[in-house]
């Protein structure tokens, strides 16, 4: 038996942007549909951010966060709100695997690890389980966990706490995989083994990419 499969039971993902990235960013999309509309905002994704916590949470769907950022913006009709979810919601879900991501998957999956994604988004599990599949990776995962569906978010300690119980995993025999420091905080102050692929933002450890987390993981055993 590896010997990792004796001392860690499992390793919660998170998803965009450590998995996957967006073939456009939303906020590269945001700019460049104000352009074509002749619109100058200054920092317009300061106020998607603010709207958008209420939708990772499941109080509030992505339409009604479409529509209540374009009425704090002064954008709003209901002609230009169609036109714009409807480019939204092709950019969210247009993705693609980052370097390394599905060998390093591939690779966990024969040593036995158990594989969780615990994700801040407006996008359900079954939605990102969608997506998965297309990209050849839904198989990796035992549980698929979006922050819409439960009501919180990663950074709520006692509810991540909460996340580890549901999937029967000790603190100390789990690893945290993640890509920006907002992330962490929950899984830092529990303390559990946090791993990034972002130098210099508080990790325990630090990959350039996922196909180093299994040797990683080996050493660290």
């Amino acid at each position: 038996m590896d010997v990792w499969r004796r001392v860690m039971k499992a390793v919660i993902f998170d998803a965009s942007d450590l998995l996957y990235i967006r073939r456009m960013g939303r906020y590269a999309f945001l700019k460049k549909l104000l352009k074509k509309k002749g619109l100058r905002i200054k920092n317009p994704w300061i106020v998607y951010d603010v709207i958008n916590r209420y939708s990772k949470i499941g109080a509030i769907t992505r339409r009604r966060l479409i529509d209540n950022f374009l009425k704090v913006l002064g954008l709003y009709s209901p002609e230009f709100a169609e036109e714009y979810y409807h480019i939204y919601e092709k950019v969210k879900s247009s993705i693609i695997l980052l370097p390394r991501v599905k060998e390093g998957l591939e690779e966990l999956y024969r040593m036995g690890v158990k594989l969780y994604v615990f994700s801040d988004s407006s996008t359900t599990s079954m939605e990102k389980l969608e997506w998965f599949k297309k990209l050849g990776i839904a198989k990796y995962f035992d549980k698929v966990i979006c922050s819409c569906d439960v009501g919180y978010l990663k950074s709520d300690i006692k509810k991540f706490s909460n996340f580890l119980r549901m999937i029967n995993v000790r603190k100390k025999d789990a690893v945290f995989v993640y890509h920006e420091l907002g992330d962490v905080v929950s899984a830092k102050l529990l303390g559990v083994t946090c791993v990034s692929i972002t130098k210099g933002i508080c990790e325990d450890y630090y990959i350039k990419h996922l196909g180093e987390l299994p040797d990683l993981l080996r050493r660290i055993s």
